[in-house]
């Protein structure tokens, strides 16, 4: 396109460089007088010694008018081009902002003076606050606190480079929350720059989570009823062994889930019982072979009788599993050392705590210092070794308080 121009532009330029001294003749022949012959005429026409110069001129102005012409239209469309961009740029970021304060989940953009520099309308919902009184300002400020809130997903992110998450407790806007902080950390030229906080509120689902456990608890209550009713001589043993389990499992320093599930398991841990004849399970005298061999079906029995239950699927694990033994030589299954649920080695040291120090149709109770002694005895055959320690530590420090 541009060469055709230039080489249109130079056509007129030459065609006007010869009509401008064949007209410049033409009226010197008419102001004096003088006519010439046309032989004569071109060869005075031609005969101008600036004739080249002035016949090369305009080709030169045209061909410059043209590069002029071009370097206007370009710039015309450039300048189109750059507001067609500038103006799909302001429609995505408009879609993008509606997108950011309208999604569901919760965000803000937090920098690296922990200020928040953006935050859509559910982060804001979450905060309580208008979102004039949230950005510029330092983001544990907004939660009342004068310095980073501790194990800040944040400020971890910052320094990781990794994506961070914490479940904690909160408050804000007057109210209780508890809050998934999950930090995502935005890297340019290897720096994190900003993090980008999404914030999960869990407390709907931790308020359901507690109904259901309170719900579960009050089954749990029923089913012991039905167990101690079945079985004469170990009323409260579910619930004592419920309480030494629930103790030993913190004070080895487990997640307060895993306590929570080998609390149930050590409440349901003879469910299987309801299975087993009374006169069994209540005869003054030892059991013959055969009927050991049912009593001892009742861990089976348990797992069974809560199959199906998902909530239930790692309470079971552990109900099947309290009578195995350390050495492998326990029942139903014959597991060994670590292949136990932990749940159920420690149901395992505290159920024989509790049978020892209690009444029983064929034996008295031990004293303490007895029961203590055999668990001892006990320790790397029937229990496991450091979860004796820990319990003998347990009493102890009880002992002594």
């Amino acid at each position: 396109m541009r060469k055709k121009r230039y080489i249109i532009n130079g056509i007129y330029g030459f065609i006007i460089g010869l009509l401008i001294p064949f007209f410049a003749t033409v009226v010197e022949m008419l102001s004096t007088g003088v006519t010439l012959s046309w032989q004569a005429f071109w060869a005075t026409h031609f005969g101008r010694a600036w004739f080249l110069l002035v016949d090369m001129v305009p080709p030169l102005i045209g061909i410059l008018l043209a590069r002029l012409t071009l370097s206007q239209e370009e710039l015309l469309n450039q300048h189109k081009e750059l507001v067609a961009i500038k103006k799909n740029l302001e429609e995505q970021n408009r879609l993008w902002e509606t997108i950011f304060q309208s999604t569901p989940i919760a965000y803000a953009l937090i920098d690296k003076d922990y200020t928040f520099k953006r935050i859509n309308r559910a982060a804001i919902d979450i905060v309580g606050m208008p979102t004039e009184r949230v950005l510029e300002r330092h983001c544990f400020e907004i939660l009342g606190r004068n310095s980073i809130c501790p194990g800040c997903a944040v400020a971890r992110a910052f320094v990781s480079k990794a994506v961070e998450s914490q479940v904690k407790e909160e408050f804000s806007g007057g109210q209780r929350r508890i809050v998934e902080q999950v930090a995502v950390p935005l890297i340019e030229n290897g720096a994190v720059e900003q993090v980008l906080e999404i914030i999960i509120d869990k407390t709907q689902e931790r308020m359901l989570l507690q109904q259901r456990t309170e719900e579960m608890l009050a089954t749990i209550d029923i089913l012991v009823g039905l167990i101690e009713l079945k079985d004469q001589y170990t009323g409260g043993h579910s619930q004592r062994v419920r309480r030494w389990a629930g103790l030993l499992a913190r004070y080895m320093n487990l997640p307060q889930e895993l306590v929570e599930q080998i609390e149930m398991a050590a409440s349901l841990h003879d469910i299987g019982k309801i299975g087993i004849a009374g006169m069994i399970l209540n005869k003054p005298h030892c059991l013959c072979p055969e009927e050991k061999d049912i009593v001892r079906r009742h861990p089976v029995i348990g797992q069974e009788a809560l199959a199906g239950l998902e909530q239930f699927e790692e309470i079971a694990l552990m109900i099947r599993s309290h009578h195995e033994r350390w050495d492998g030589q326990g029942y139903p299954d014959g597991l060994a050392g670590k292949d136990i649920p932990l749940g159920a080695r420690i149901i395992g040291v505290v159920d024989a705590y509790d049978a020892m120090i209690s009444d029983r149709a064929y034996r008295k109770a031990l004293d303490q210092d007895e029961a203590v002694a055999e668990l001892k005895k006990g320790a790397g055959q029937q229990f496991d070794p450091e979860i004796v320690r820990c319990f003998c530590e347990l009493l102890e420090k009880k002992n002594n308080n």
